[in-house]
């Protein structure tokens, strides 16, 4: 992948498209080809090129279904009902509590393990 300067890379995602991403982001990238029972996705509900809920829907599409746990700073009933349906672990509001944090990061661990309290 060619590198665009300043610490970023090229990175093609077949069906998704194209983007400049750090370091970090490319091997995290790379590791979706050897998921193990631990991995799992912590996203905004609201990002640039897709929602949260739209990046967990196409992992799912192209075979990779990871526990996912969405945060958001703008909640609503109609995208919390819409994501926890589509399998989503939990769907939290920022300030995203500790707590909650904690206990969804472990039923997303724990395949059928439904979380606890509100998410």
């Amino acid at each position: 992948m060619p590198d665009s300067g300043a610490g970023a890379h090229h990175l093609h995602v077949p069906g998704f498209g194209s983007a400049f991403v750090t370091e970090t982001v490319l091997v995290r990238y790379r590791a979706l080809t050897d998921i193990g029972d631990d991995f799992q996705v912590l996203a905004d509900v609201h990002m640039p090129a897709m929602t949260g809920v739209e990046l967990h829907r196409h992992l799912v599409k192209v075979g990779y279904p990871i526990p996912t746990i969405l945060v958001t700073g703008y909640p609503n009933d109609v995208d919390r009902a819409r994501a926890l349906n589509d399998g989503v672990v939990c769907y939290l509001r920022k300030p995203v509590d500790e707590k909650n944090l904690i206990r969804c990061l472990r039923a997303a661990l724990t395949p059928g393990e439904a979380p606890e309290g509100d998410s």
